[in-house]
C-alpha cells in the first residue's frame, strides 16, 4: 500500500540574484505544523519552533526544500531568474540544518505558487495536482506523495506510532548494464546477489542471472526469461613492439613523446641504497576505440634495495595519425569514439585530486581533424563533456561545469541552471535537455535519451527541448 508522505523544492536563497517568487491572491492555503516526530536518516528533527518547520496540508506532510535539507537528502536545487525552480536527485553528503528558532504558530497561512517548478527535468502540473506544491516563508515545499518521495527520489517512507521516518539510502538498488543494443530496443544486465535465509539468523546467497528489455518507444522496462546473451565480444587489445635505447621508447621508428627511462641509459649512476634496476615497456592498441588508433605504453620501473622495493607504474596514451603519434598524457583513458564527416571526436577520462584528497573524473572531448590535427573542445565554460551518443548529423553529449567525484556518494557540484544535455554539430553545442543523475545514458535511433541511474535502480526518459517560463 502506498504511503503518502511530503517533500520540497527550496528557492536557492544563497544565491544573490534570488528574487521572492511571485503567488497570486488568491492561491492562499492553511497549513498545520504537524505534532507527530519526524526522523531522517535515523537522526530526529525537532522542527516545531524553527524557521522552516515541517507542514501538514489537506492530510499530507510538507517538505521544506531549503539548500540545506537538500544537500543533506541526496537532492540539488536550482532557480531561474522570475521563471522556475528545479530540484534533481543528487548524491550528497550534507548534514541535516539546524534552522533559528521562531514563535510559530499552529495555522499558518502558506500560497500555491504560479511559479514554475522542474522535477528531476520534468515540468510539475501544480495547477491541477491534487496535493499542489506550496510556498511558505518564500521556501517551496513539496509533499511527500508517493510519487515524489519514493519514485522520483528514491525515498523509503514509514508512518509507525506517531514516528514519520524518512531513509534517503537504497540498500536495494541493482545496477544496470548494457548487454545488447538494438532496433527499437536496449538489453540490460541486472544480475545480482540474492541473499538465502537458513535459519538461526544465518543467511547464504546465490547469483541471479537477469536480463530485461527497454522498449525505445514506451520507455517500458521488461524481464526477459529467456534471454540468450551475444557471443559478441568487445574487440581485444592487441600488442605491439616497442624498442627502447639510452633511456627513450621508440615506435615504428618514433619516439615516444613523455617517456625516459633512467635505468636503462648508458650512462646510470646506480644509488648505493639500490641493489638492482629494473624496467619494462609493454605497448598495445586499443581494440574498443576505431576508427580511432590509440596506443597505450605502459612502463614500469623497479627499484631494489637492502631494505625495501619501490618503483612506478606509468601508462602513456598516444594516437597514432598520419603516421605520427600524438601525445595524449599519463593516465588517459580513452572512450565515446564517434566520426562527424570527415573528423573523429573521442573522450578522455581525467583523474585529478583536489586538495580535500576528493578524487575527480573529468572528461576532456577531444576532435581528430582529417588532416591530423588534435585539438581540445571546450563550449560554455564546462568542466566535463561526455560524448553519450549520436544521432542524425549530431553528437549528444552531457555537460557538467564541474568533474564529477569518483568515490561512491562524494559530492561534486552541479549547477541545474546550466548542467544538462546538449546537441552538437560540429561547430557549437545547443541545449537539448535538464540535467539528470545518470550513471550512464542511451541514445536511442529516434533521439531519445534515458538517463540511468544505478543508485536508484531507475531509467528516466529526458524531457527534450524544454520551455522554462
Amino acid at each position: 500500500m502506498k504511503k503518502i508522505l511530503s517533500v520540497c523544492l527550496s528557492a536557492l536563497a544563497a544565491l544573490s540574484c534570488a528574487v521572492t517568487p511571485v503567488c497570486a491572491d488568491d492561491s492562499r492555503v492553511t497549513a498545520v505544523i504537524p505534532d507527530y516526530q519526524v526522523v531522517i536518516d535515523g537522526s530526529s528533527v525537532y522542527y516545531a519552533d524553527s524557521l522552516y518547520p515541517f507542514l501538514n496540508y489537506k492530510g499530507i506532510t510538507y517538505f521544506p526544500m531549503t539548500y540545506d535539507y537538500c544537500h543533506a537528502m541526496d537532492l540539488t536545487t536550482g532557480y531561474l531568474k522570475h521563471s522556475a525552480f528545479m530540484v534533481a536527485y543528487q548524491p550528497s553528503d550534507g548534514e541535516l540544518p539546524v534552522y533559528e528558532t521562531v514563535a510559530n504558530t499552529k495555522y499558518n497561512t502558506a500560497l500555491i505558487p504560479t511559479y514554475n517548478i522542474y522535477i528531476n527535468g520534468k515540468k510539475a502540473d501544480n495547477k491541477n495536482a491534487e496535493y499542489p506544491l506550496i510556498n511558505f516563508r518564500d521556501i517551496t515545499y513539496f509533499p511527500m506523495t508517493w510519487d515524489y518521495a519514493v519514485d522520483e527520489f528514491g525515498w523509503q517512507l514509514t508512518f509507525e506510532n506517531g514516528i514519520l521516518e524518512i531513509n534517503t539510502g537504497n540498500n536495494n538498488a541493482r545496477a544496470f548494464y548494457i548487454e545488447e543494443e538494438g532496433a527499437g530496443f536496449t538489453v540490460l544486465d541486472t544480475s545480482y546477489d540474492e541473499e538465502i535465509p537458513l535459519g538461526d539468523g544465518v543467511f547464504t546467497s546465490r547469483y541471479v542471472k537477469r536480463y530485461s528489455k527497454l522498449d525505445h518507444a514506451s520507455g517500458e522496462l521488461s524481464v526477459l526469461e529467456d534471454y540468450t546473451p551475444s557471443q559478441d565480444q568487445i574487440p581485444a587489445n592487441s600488442a605491439v613492439e616497442v624498442t627502447v635505447k639510452n633511456g627513450e621508447v621508440y615506435y615504428k621508428e618514433n619516439k615516444l613523446e613523455g617517456i625516459f627511462i633512467e635505468p636503462a641509459t648508458d650512462n646510470f649512476t646506480k644509488p648505493e641504497s639500490i641493489e638492482n634496476a629494473e624496467y619494462s615497456v609493454n605497448a598495445y592498441t586499443v581494440g574498443a576505440c576505431a576508427p580511432l588508433t590509440v596506443i597505450v605504453a605502459d612502463v614500469r620501473t623497479a627499484y631494489h634495495g637492502k631494505e625495501a622495493s619501490w618503483g612506478t607504474n606509468t601508462a602513456h596514451t598516444y594516437i597514432e595519425a598520419g603516421g605520427k603519434l600524438i601525445y595524449l598524457g599519463t593516465s588517459k583513458t580513452v572512450e565515446n569514439v564517434y566520426t562527424l564527416g570527415n573528423d573523429i571526436f573521442f573522450n578522455t577520462v581525467d583523474y585529478q585530486q583536489t586538495v580535500f584528497k576528493h578524487y575527480m573524473k573529468n572528461r576532456t572531448m577531444w576532435k581528430l581533424s582529417s588532416d591530423g590535427t588534435l585539438s581540445v573542445m571546450s563550449y560554455g565554460g564546462y568542466g566535463s563533456i561526455e560524448i553519450i551518443g549520436k544521432y542524425g548529423n549530431e553528437l549528444y553529449l552531457k555537460c557538467l561545469w564541474c568533474p564529477e567525484n569518483v568515490m561512491d556518494f562524494a559530492p561534486f557540484s552541479v549547477s541545474l541552471v546550466n548542467d544538462g544535455y546538449h546537441t552538437f554539430d560540429g561547430t557549437g553545442i545547443r541545449f537539448l535537455s535538464p540535467y539528470i543523475y545518470s550513471d550512464f545514458d542511451i541514445v536511442t535511433e529516434n533521439g531519445d535519451i534515458f538517463a540511468v541511474n544505478n543508485k536508484l535502480s531507475k531509467i528516466t526518459k529526458c524531457e527534450l527541448n524544454p520551455v522554462y517560463y
